[in-house]
C-alpha cells in the first residue's frame, strides 16, 4: 500500500549574510497535495490559498505554541476522495514522575494509539499499559485499550 506524507518542513537557518534574524522552521504540505488541491503560496511562511481563501496553514509561525499543519477539511476531504486515499496518524505517549529517589520510583504509563479518517469520522484504538515501578509504585503491567 502507498503512503503518501502530508507535510514537509522548511528549514531556513540564519548564515553569514544577515537576510534574517533566527532560523525559520515551519510546516507546509507536500507537493502532492499542493498540486492535487491547486495551492499558491501566498508570501507569508506557511500559509497557502485555494481560489483566494486561505486553505492551509501552520499556526505557529504567527503565534507561539507547537508546529502543526492545519488543512480546511473541506478540501482535505475532497483530495483524499480524488486520490483514493485515508488520513491516518500515530500517538505515541508517556505519563511518569521522575524524582531524585530512583530507589521508589513509582512507574510509568505508556500511551499508544492509531486514528484514521473514514467518511469524515474518526476511527481508531488507543493502548495504555503501566509500568510497575519500584517499592510500592503502580502494580503489575497491565496491557489495555482504552478511550484514551
Amino acid at each position: 500500500m502507498p503512503v503518501l506524507v502530508t507535510s514537509d518542513v522548511y528549514f531556513w537557518d540564519k548564515g553569514l549574510d544577515c537576510s534574517i534574524d533566527d532560523s525559520i522552521s515551519v510546516l507546509r504540505p507536500c507537493r502532492a497535495v499542493r498540486e492535487g488541491l491547486t495551492l499558491d503560496w501566498n508570501g507569508v511562511p506557511g500559509q497557502y490559498l485555494s481560489q483566494g481563501a486561505l486553505a492551509v496553514q501552520d499556526p505557529s509561525v504567527l503565534a507561539s505554541g507547537p508546529r502543526a499543519l492545519l488543512i480546511r477539511q473541506d478540501l482535505l476531504s475532497k483530495f483524499l476522495s480524488e486520490q483514493q486515499l485515508c488520513l491516518m496518524w500515530t500517538v505515541r505517549g508517556e505519563k511518569a514522575v521522575y524524582e531524585d529517589d530512583h530507589e521508589n520510583w513509582p512507574g510509568a504509563l505508556e500511551i499508544s494509539a492509531s486514528y484514521g479518517l473514514r467518511n469524515d469520522t474518526v476511527v481508531g484504538t488507543c493502548r495504555t499499559k503501566l509500568i510497575e515501578g519500584r517499592k510500592g509504585g503502580l502494580r503489575g503491567q497491565q496491557d489495555q485499550s482504552s478511550a484514551c
